[in-house]
């Protein structure tokens, strides 16, 4: 079985190298899709593979869109896709062989651990496990959806969830400050573009997104444990639980707008 690593990169430089060595031995094809790098990611890409293609696509759904265009170039009978700030760990690259030859499942789960600082990660609630559909089947009816959250649309009982991990070292986490989601306003105004689709009143947004606030942090420092993690674990579910807020926000002030443009 032939494994596919399908990566889309932007200004990855500093870490894009530590990322390829981690699953150059398991993959037998890499592609990458660039999105307009401006620093030397393409250069050290190129090191790896002659497959790399630049995309300019952005707006809506943008990441769906690039996913998808690297999943059509891909040959092998397996697609690993991992970001460009995850690295792959020593177990992952062991058994991701092995399960491959079995074909029970169509996809598979790894866990991500979320570093805040180094040789630091999250240990609780959303931010570990925090299983990623990573590793699936290359098959056409297999796409990366434009939903909320991009994800491969593989059926849950198709898929199965592995205690290997991924490494994420992301370097602007929405976890980790509020000035940091600015990074992220291309994510936030997808989902409110999506929101606003459905009939809702911004009234009706704006309390969703104060509930989803409340919501996710309860479930996330405290029923999901995030408090062991401490101060860490308290700016991270507050910064994830904004974010996710952040969106039906976004979302109850276009309506708005558009109702007053309309009278």
């Amino acid at each position: 079985m032939k494994i596919t690593f399908v990566l889309i990169t932007k200004n990855s430089e500093k870490i894009i190298n530590k990322l390829l060595d981690s699953v150059k031995n398991i993959c037998d094809e890499i592609i990458i899709v660039d999105n307009g790098s401006t620093d030397n990611t393409v250069k050290i890409v190129r090191s790896y593979t002659d497959k790399v293609y630049i995309s300019l696509i952005s707006g809506q759904h943008f990441l769906s869109k690039l996913r998808n265009l690297g999943k059509d170039k891909a040959t092998g009978d397996w697609i690993l896709c991992l970001d460009s700030d995850e690295i792959l760990s020593e177990e992952a690259n062991k058994l991701i062989p092995f399960v491959i030859s079995s074909d029970v499942y169509d996809g598979y789960w790894l866990r991500r651990r979320n570093y805040v600082g180094k040789n630091v990660y999250l240990k609780h609630g959303y931010f570990y496990p925090d299983f990623q559909l990573s590793l699936f089947k290359n098959r056409l009816g297999y796409k990366y959806t434009k939903e909320l959250h991009t994800r491969i649309g593989i059926p849950e009982n198709k898929t199965k969830k592995l205690d290997v991990d991924i490494f994420h070292y992301s370097q602007y986490p929405k976890y980790q400050s509020l000035n940091n989601l600015i990074n992220f306003k291309e994510y936030i105004v997808s989902d409110a573009n999506d929101l606003i689709r459905k009939k809702y009143s911004s009234i009706e947004f704006f309390l969703f997104g104060i509930y989803y606030f409340f919501s996710y942090f309860i479930n996330g420092f405290i029923r999901g444990k995030g408090f062991l993690d401490g101060y860490r674990g308290f700016i991270a579910n507050f910064n994830f639980s904004f974010y996710i807020s952040s969106g039906y926000l976004l979302a109850a002030y276009l309506k708005l707008i558009k109702k007053v443009n309309s009278i």
